[in-house]
């Protein structure tokens, strides 16, 4: 029996007493846009297979998926761990790769899955809400040139039984769903990491014989040196309106004789933040080695640049001495203000930097463009180089250091602390307000051993205390090696 017709009949007996309002399905993917890398490299990534309920009817009770990849290949596809799967109880689940198929699917690879939530209670996904009903995992390479994959659902792909429609149950009658298709971005990144000069942004001020050291990047190791994807997290306590520094900063892989000058257009985007102040002075490129030379930093003119925020900076560094940045190393030049845009809540406050050219101060509109003996050079990753700026609330109680075998806070640790831990556990004296100082063996347990392991330390040569200790810190070792202790509840910092 075709499975599809098998799946249909047997939830008519679990809808037969439901009421015929029904919903409209569309069935769509989430997951990464994009992939990048080198031509030929090779990407992988997790999607999700979704299910839209327009919210008519009581929710589905079954589907059958059939999905296919173009340009890629789908190498699993799983019901498991899904949305929908804490749903099931009972009813019927069954996932596979296929690699043939009839009409649209003939000669595709693909995936199939179908799933019947129960056979004998009312399990039902949320009507009017979208739900992820299936997890694959899509992989192909990077085209030289770039290009595109496409995610797309195609009746008829088959595996070990017959060709799948898809196909939505609900009110035990079934539904052909809108097929949804998703497009990914195959962008080919040459690699800058042997480029004579990057570019990128820096948490902190970068002053490093090491090249691009410091610039934060999210592609990993090896990296391909574009400065793209990373995130620079400022935690704020809850109520407070976050402030934060963002550096930028030149990478020179044998520059020639050395980086003379440079300038940058430097866009900020997103509704998390505010440019607050823009200079190249503290820097250690700049400190380091101006000299009678040029620099001019401006916060541009929103209404003079389309609505665009950011700034711009131009700094020679000397007009008649050989001052350079070194030939090879990385060093921040421009020291970039921030503020969060609203007091701190849960939700994050994100904001974006990245090199446009064209923005314009009190002068011309200016070009991202770095001058090595007298010539200008393109940075390599120019083009790519950004970052995401993230202001976030400071998790409460997870800031404050504390010194091991001190529970009573008073910065010694001594034989009143051992008494502390005996009273607080067998004569009901106060519990210490940093429980781990109280977890003198490290241990993860606050219990009698742990006076005896400080009598022990304090007054027989018994082994020392572990770390925290004898000053203030967090806990890197035992069976708690994330512990710290509340905030303000000692006399650490």
């Amino acid at each position: 029996m075709n499975r599809i017709c098998f799946l249909s009949a047997a939830l008519v007996a679990v809808g037969a007493s439901m009421a015929s309002a029904q919903s409209d399905f569309t069935l769509g993917f989430t997951g990464p846009g994009s992939q990048s890398g080198s031509s030929g490299d090779a990407w992988s990534g997790d999607y999700n297979c979704t299910l839209a309920d327009s919210g008519g009817g009581p929710g589905a009770q079954g589907w059958s998926l059939s999905v296919t990849a173009d340009d890629a290949a789908i190498n699993s596809i799983t019901f498991d761990g899904t949305e929908a799967a804490a749903l099931y109880s009972g009813g019927f689940k069954k996932s596979e790769l296929t690699t043939k198929g009839v009409d649209d699917c003939a000669g595709k690879n693909g995936a199939v899955s179908a799933v019947v939530l129960s056979f004998t209670e009312n399990k039902v996904l949320v009507a009017g809400a979208t739900t992820q009903i299936a997890i694959i995992n899509v992989s192909g390479a990077i085209p030289a040139g770039g290009g595109t994959s496409t995610l797309r659902y195609v009746n008829k792909c088959q595996g070990a039984g017959q060709p799948v429609q898809n196909a939505v149950t609900e009110n035990g009658a079934t539904k052909n769903p809108t097929l949804g298709t998703l497009d990914i971005a195959l962008r080919e990144v040459q690699s800058c990491c042997n480029a004579q000069v990057n570019v990128g942004f820096s948490s902190s001020k970068v002053d490093s014989a090491t090249t691009y050291d410091g610039i934060v990047d999210a592609e990993g190791d090896p990296a391909i040196c574009d400065g793209a994807g990373g995130e620079i997290v400022t935690e704020v306590p809850a109520g407070g309106q976050g402030e934060g520094h963002v550096y930028a900063s030149i990478s020179s892989k044998d520059a020639g004789g050395g980086v003379q000058g440079w300038s940058f257009s430097i866009a900020l985007s997103g509704d998390g933040a505010n440019l607050t102040g823009l200079t190249p002075d503290g820097t250690p490129g700049v400190d380091q080695n101006y000299s009678g030379g040029f620099k001019k930093t401006e916060i541009v003119d929103p209404a003079k640049n389309s609505d665009q925020r950011g700034g711009v900076s131009a700094v020679v560094l000397s007009f008649t001495e050989n001052k350079v940045l070194p030939a090879i190393g990385t060093s921040s030049v421009l020291d970039i203000a921030l503020q969060a845009a609203a007091v701190q809540g849960d939700p994050d406050q994100t904001a974006s930097l990245a090199y446009q050219n064209g923005l314009r101060g009190s002068g011309q509109p200016v070009q991202n463009a770095i001058t090595v003996d007298g010539n200008t050079l393109n940075a390599c990753n120019a083009g790519t180089a950004a970052v995401n700026v993230i202001f976030r609330i400071e998790p409460v109680g997870q800031n404050g250091s504390f010194i091991r075998g001190n529970p009573n806070g008073d910065s010694k640790v001594d034989i009143a602390d051992a008494v502390w831990i005996i009273n607080e556990l067998i004569r009901g004296g106060p519990a210490s307000a940093c429980p781990d100082a109280a977890d003198a063996n490290d241990d993860g347990m606050e219990d009698s051993s742990d006076a005896v392991y400080l009598i022990n330390f304090l007054f027989r040569s018994g082994p020392s205390l572990p770390p925290p200790y004898p000053d203030c810190g967090t806990d890197t070792t035992g069976e708690d090696p994330a512990a710290t202790c509340p905030a303000d509840s000692t006399t650490c910092p």
